[in-house]
Order: C-alpha cells, then sequence, then structure tokens
C-alpha cells in the first residue's frame, strides 16, 4: 500500500478505536517506540515533562509500544497501566507495533523512509528511536535512543519559536 502523506495513515488506540494520523495535522509531532523492560525506559519521565511544557503550543508525543527487541512483554492495556502508574505518562499510547521488517507499521515504514538512520538504514535499532513532525505533516528529524531528552526539547523549542 502507498502512503502519499503522513495524513494518510491511522493508528490503533488500546481499546482498539482507530485515531487518524490527520488528528495531529498542525502539531508538532514526536514518535517513538517504546518497551516496558528496556533500560531507556526512564525516558519516559522526562518525554512527559516535555510533553508537559509544550503541549500547549500544539506539540504532542505519540508513543508505540514495541516488543521487535523483546522488551514489551505486556499486552496493551498492561502497559498503560504501567506507564502511568510509574512515569505518570499522560501523552497517547498506542497498540503494540512491528517497528521493522514487512510486517512494520506504515507509521514506522514511512518515517524510516522519510529519514533513514546511521549509514543510511532506514531499520530501528532500538527501543526510544524518536521522529519529529513538524506542523505540515514532513519528518524533519530522527534522534536515537541515546539522545538525551534535552537535546530532544531544545529541538522541538526550536521548532515552536519559529511560528507557523
Amino acid at each position: 500500500m502507498y502512503i502519499r502523506h503522513i495524513y494518510d495513515i491511522d493508528l490503533c488506540a488500546p481499546d482498539g478505536k482507530i485515531v487518524r494520523m490527520r488528528n495531529y495535522e498542525g502539531y508538532i509531532v514526536m514518535v517513538v517506540n517504546t518497551a516496558s523492560e528496556c533500560g531507556f525506559n526512564d525516558q519516559l519521565e522526562e518525554m512527559e515533562m516535555c510533553y508537559e511544557l509544550f503541549k500547549g503550543h500544539r506539540f504532542v508525543i505519540l508513543a508505540f509500544p514495541s516488543d521487535q527487541f523483546n522488551q514489551e512483554p505486556l499486552d496493551d492495556e498492561d502497559m498503560i497501566t504501567h506507564n502511568e502508574a510509574h512515569y505518570q505518562v499522560s501523552f497517547p499510547m498506542f497498540r503494540k507495533v512491528i517497528v521493522n521488517g514487512r510486517q512494520a507499521h506504515p507509521l514506522f515504514r514511512y518515517l524510516t523512509n522519510a529519514l533513514p538512520g546511521i549509514l543510511g538504514t532506514q531499520s530501528i535499532k532500538w527501543n526510544f528511536t524518536k521522529f519529529i513532525i513538524d506542523r505540515t505533516g514532513q519528518p524533519v528529524r530522527r534522534f536515537s535512543p541515546i539522545t538525551n531528552m534535552e537535546i530532544v526539547s531544545e529541538y522541538i523549542a526550536g521548532m515552536i519559536e519559529k511560528k507557523p
């Protein structure tokens, strides 16, 4: 299936309801793949702080749990409960997805094609890879899992300052 624009992609909420990427048109969006047993899971706290700081400026974080790297044993409902309880996450979280390969979710296929990783590889190497999408729906930046959230937050602040 060919996707012309990121806003043509549908997402699935943990309760099974379809959420359209078009709902985030005009927003700065950060898409991230997460896993409850990943060593980078503490970034959820920092991402929540970033979300709280910028959500009033049409910024949103969309989190997608993935067991692609064997670190997300929880089902969708338990994962949401876990992240809310341990990290006070309030940004939208979606159903588990596959982020690499033929079965990869269309959003991650789109993002990795638009923003290849190191050495031009299109695969995601680990959990907590972050993709930034501008207000027009263009993927503009990819951050590795080891990138400090302060750097990501500074980048988002710069995008907000530009004003649409």
